[in-house]
C-alpha cells in the first residue's frame, strides 16, 4: 500500500528530560487519546519544516537543537519523528497538555500509529543514552 500521507510529529524535551503530550480534543479522531505535536506537511515543506511549523502553532514553542530520529508507517500514513529540546515557559497550547517520562508514553491511552511512534521514540532515546 503506498503512503498518501505524510506527517511530521515532534518529541519536545523539557530540560528535565520529560516529553510534551498533548490530548485530542472532543472533535478530533481518536477524541481523548494523548499523541505529539504534530501533523501534515505542506506542499514544498521539508519534513523537518512541518515539524517546527506545527510545533509552534500547536504549542507556541520554538525548538532548538533538532534533530532526526526516524520514519514509520501506518496504514497510508508516513511519519517523519524529530526530537528537540523546548523552554516551556512561553507555551499556549491549543490543547490540555503533560509533561511525562519517555518510558510513561507506553502507558498512555493513545491512536493506533503512536505505539508504533512511541517504541521508536524509546529506541532512540536508549541508543543516545548508551
Amino acid at each position: 500500500m503506498r503512503t498518501s500521507l505524510e506527517v511530521a510529529l515532534v518529541v519536545a524535551f523539557r530540560a528535565d528530560g520529560r516529553v510534551l503530550v498533548l490530548r485530542r480534543r472532543e472533535d478530533q479522531t481518536h477524541a481523548g487519546c494523548w499523541t505529539l505535536p504534530g501533523g501534515k506537511r505542506e506542499a514544498g515543506e521539508t519534513p523537518l519544516a512541518a515539524a517546527r511549523r506545527e510545533l509552534r502553532e500547536e504549542t507556541g514553542l520554538v525548538g532548538t537543537r533538532w534533530r532526526f530520529l526516524g520514519t514509520t508507517v501506518s496504514g497510508r500514513c508516513r511519519f517523519f519523528v524529530f526530537a528537540c529540546q523546548v523552554e516551556p515557559r512561553r507555551m499556549v497550547p491549543e490543547a490540555p497538555f503533560r509533561w511525562v517520562h519517555p518510558e510513561e508514553l507506553a502507558h498512555l491511552r493513545a491512536p493506533p500509529a503512536n505505539g508504533m511512534i512511541f517504541r521508536l521514540v524509546r529506541r532512540a532515546l536508549r541508543r543516545q543514552q548508551g
